[in-house]
């Protein structure tokens, strides 16, 4: 389908009257639009809304354009009309005339996207990562003459649809290297850079501005509405989940061995419960073992005598003698409380077992 929505098949010339009132019947997002009645007579009556203007074309040369308003075609008062008249065929033209209705005032809202991910190097984190961009722009037309002409022949129809397929690869072949090489130059992390579409929407406006003003129009609006990175970018799943390990490490710090640790000896108390009842008496012997290490290495003594119990034991543990540091035992015993490392029943114990000896 071509980019100009033309309809001549339909439209013919129209119907010849002795006399004929010409007004834009086009509808709200038509940019250009041509009257279908052609052969008008003189007397006929041109009618000329706010926001639009009207251009008279006779044997294919603009013979004037005009504003908002109402004008009656006479000879007297436009003597290029003087030709139009036949004496012969009562009035009716001979000569072939056009009457273009052009929108002068804002356009409708045109939408833009970009047809494939727009492919850069994060500066910062140094991978290579996709951007998707969308959004809209508005336009006035300045110069309806310039336009029409740059348009490579007269159009019955050209609407803001037209518009968004006649600019198509010139428009976004600009917003594509524009905001890579702001990335590039930008010298921060892509995601840094999306948070300021508004600037990067201001740069592009100012890039744009002269591609419509060569055709007679002007760049009125245009913004970014997202620039968004696909979710089944590689590279960016990648980073992400090397972000979430870092950080990971970070604030667990020097316990995140033993948490680890903590998640293997759940899970061998999970199995326990579905093994045999040999089998998981031998699981649980070492469990209790590990629990017992785990308690030596981390909290001293103390947590080792309480958890490291077997259950052939009937004489509690003596657990060794009291850290320097009693509460920072109890703070410790807390934190992996909370983080669901031991049960209550362990940190009960525990905290019993560390208070007698502090009030010892």
């Amino acid at each position: 389908m071509s980019i100009f929505d033309t309809h001549s098949a339909e439209r013919g010339s129209g119907d010849k009257h002795f006399l004929n009132s010409l007004v834009n019947g086009g509808s709200s997002d038509m940019i250009i639009w041509k009257s279908p009645v052609e052969d008008f007579n003189t007397n006929s009556v041109l009618t000329v809304n706010p926001g639009e203007k009207a251009l008279f074309y006779k044997n294919g040369q603009l013979m004037q354009v005009f504003g908002p308003g109402r004008f009656e075609l006479k000879t007297e008062n436009y003597p290029f009309l003087s030709d139009l008249r036949n004496l012969l065929s009562g009035g009716e033209s001979t000569f072939r005339c056009q009457v273009y209705f052009v929108r002068t005032a804002l356009s409708k809202e045109v939408l833009w996207g970009t047809d494939s991910p727009i492919q850069v190097r994060d500066p910062v984190q140094q991978i290579q990562t996709g951007l998707i961009g969308r959004g809209a722009y508005k336009i006035k037309v300045e110069d309806a003459a310039l336009f029409i002409a740059k348009l490579s022949g007269f159009v019955d129809e050209f609407s803001t649809r037209s518009l968004d397929l006649f600019f198509h690869n010139q428009f976004l072949q600009t917003i594509k290297s524009q905001i890579a090489r702001e990335v590039v130059n930008s010298q921060q992390e892509v995601l840094g850079v999306i948070t300021r579409l508004d600037e990067l929407a201001a740069q592009l406006g100012r890039k744009l501005a002269p591609v419509f003003s060569g055709f007679g129009l002007r760049l009125e609006v245009f913004n970014i509405s997202a620039l968004d990175i696909p979710e089944d970018d590689p590279n960016r799943q990648a980073l992400e989940v090397a972000y979430r390990r870092t950080r990971e490490l970070q604030i667990m710090g020097k316990d995140y061995q033993l948490i680890k640790t903590m998640g293997i000896m759940e899970d061998m108390a999970q199995n326990q419960a579905a093994a045999g009842a040999g089998a998981g008496m031998g699981m649980g012997m070492a469990a209790f073992g590990l629990m017992g290490q785990l308690g030596q290495n981390t909290l001293g003594p103390t947590l080792a005598g309480v958890t490291a119990q077997t259950p052939q034991s009937a004489q509690p543990v003596q657990s060794a003698p009291a850290a320097a540091d009693p509460q920072a035992k109890l703070t410790k015993l807390k934190g992996l409380l909370d983080a669901g490392l031991i049960s209550q029943a362990d940190y009960d114990a525990a905290k019993k077992q560390v208070l007698a000896e502090l009030l010892g």
